[in-house]
């Protein structure tokens, strides 16, 4: 069931649960893409939260980084790039970003409550970084519990692109579905360091034009054989 109940604390737009079947496997990345994932693709890191960390030579360049945090202030555009490179690079898979109903399904890990670990916010410390825990930065991936499928930020930390065009909440029944053909806005999903608890639900929807970088927005992969 994507989306929540209408009794769910926090809930805002387009949330309307409906049935969705997903027919297709694939493998999700259990962490978001990393600082030093980007650079060793990329051979730059864009990331506000860079400093304190190291400086790591790639390809004859100095680069400074925090490697395990997520990098940050990428756009849904620049994240096509990245994801053609690595295809180019890996010769056994293909990469790229989630649906929604891929993402959701993934977060909730087979709940169906407000956050993977259940309904409580109080309890949210010990799985996401957020507006209360996380000193107004990322941090490291995994360094919280990762939830029921062994995914790690999930909620909090940086905010995560997914493939869709924003609209409204799809048709019961869907079968696959990737959204609306068209848009102005591309999803994102699973709330940042910046967000206060209700913005880090499973069902939480949010939506920015694919050229706009944010220092609270990242990404993770799915990938399949190639």
């Amino acid at each position: 069931m994507l989306g929540s109940p209408a009794d769910e604390p926090g809930r805002s737009r387009d949330e309307d649960q409906h049935e969705v079947t997903l027919t297709q496997p694939f493998e999700m990345q259990a962490t978001a893409v990393t600082q030093l994932q980007w650079s060793l693709v990329m051979g730059e890191n864009p990331s506000t939260f860079q400093t304190g960390g190291q400086v790591i030579k790639i390809n004859g360049r100095d680069i400074p980084m925090n490697p395990n945090r997520p990098v940050e202030q990428v756009s849904w555009d620049d994240v096509q790039i990245y994801i053609q490179k690595l295809n180019q690079m890996d010769p056994h898979y293909n990469y790229r970003l989630p649906t929604e109903a891929e993402w959701e399904y993934a977060a909730r890990a087979g709940t169906d409550t407000a956050y993977s670990f259940g309904n409580n916010a109080n309890d949210l410390g010990a799985h996401g970084w957020y507006s209360e825990n996380s000193g107004e930065q990322t941090h490291d991936v995994a360094s919280l519990k990762p939830n029921p499928n062994g995914l790690y930020d999930m909620h909090g930390n940086a905010a995560e692109w997914v493939q869709d065009w924003s609209g409204p909440a799809g048709p019961a029944h869907a079968v696959d579905p990737t959204g609306p053909a068209q848009g102005f806005h591309r999803e994102f999903r699973g709330g940042s360091w910046s967000d206060d608890p209700q913005y880090l639900r499973s069902a939480q929807r949010n939506g920015s034009r694919p050229g706009k970088r944010y220092s609270f927005i990242g990404f993770r992969l799915v990938r399949t054989p190639k």
